[in-house]
Order: structure tokens, then sequence, then C-alpha cells
């Protein structure tokens, strides 16, 4: 009798096992990231913090984010953000379940940095540049060209 229960709940727990693996579905998360002239951005960072999950875009701007089931609550609301260095960030809020499949497309714009003194040097550590043994030159902003 007992070597049938077993076989009963053996026989019930592999019925139920492939409903349980369905709500362990990755989501996942595509799109593509341009400039503002609509040419695709590479080496992009898209990221969903929040559960520590995130890709880079290929040279086409193209990225695939996929996220294990198990870190997703059925309609969780998240903050995708796409980044990269001399690009300003963009972040979207999407709402993610189990198996879902999103699109979503980044648009971003060059990040402009104003710099007001830059000294470069040849030394290991910060030096005063008057004590740098060699060539000081300097720029002003007038000298460089606007793009």
């Amino acid at each position: 009798m007992k070597v049938f229960r077993r076989l009963i709940a053996v026989v019930i727990a592999a019925a139920l096992a492939p409903v349980s693996l369905l709500a362990q579905e990755a989501a996942t998360v595509t799109g593509r990231v341009t400039n503002a002239q609509g040419q695709p951005e590479a080496a992009v960072l898209v990221r969903i913090e929040s559960l520590n999950a995130g890709a880079s875009t290929g040279a086409d701007g193209t990225y695939r984010l996929v996220i294990p089931g198990a870190r997703i609550r059925a309609g969780q609301a998240v903050q995708i953000t796409a980044s990269r260095q001399g690009l300003s960030p963009v972040s979207r809020s999407v709402t993610l379940s189990p198996g879902a499949s999103l699109t979503q497309n980044f648009q971003m714009a060059a990040q402009i940095i104003l710099l007001e003194d830059v000294v470069v040097t040849g030394t290991a550590g910060a030096v005063e540049a008057r004590k740098v043994p060699f060539d000081v030159g300097s720029v002003s902003a007038a000298d460089i060209p606007v793009a």
C-alpha cells in the first residue's frame, strides 16, 4: 500500500511539473538603439538594474535581453535604461511577465560635455604645469571648432 501511494505521488508530481515550469519561463526584451539621425549605435549598455540583467548592442544597434522567469513577478513594472559614454542615457518603464516578449527601441542624443581646463601629462601622477620638465601648451575654447 505504501509503495502504491508513493507511486501515485510521483505520477501526480510528474504531471504537475510542466505547469510549474511554465511559470518559470524567461522574459525577452529586444530592440534597436539609434542616434538622432537614425543610425545604429554600437556598444550601448541596455540594462534593467533592479533585476540585475543587461546586454550590449551589436554593430547594427540591436540587443536581446533575457530575464530568467524566476526573477520576474507577473505584471512587474521595471525601468530599462540605455547608456553609453558620450550619449545621454535614456530610461523607459516596461511591464514584464514570465514568458513575455517585448520590443523596446531607444533613440539617443549626443551628450555635450563642456571642459574648462585639461592638463595632459606623461607622468604617473598629477603634477602642476609649472613643474613639468617639458613643453606645456594650452588651447582655449575659441580654438576648438564646434561641430
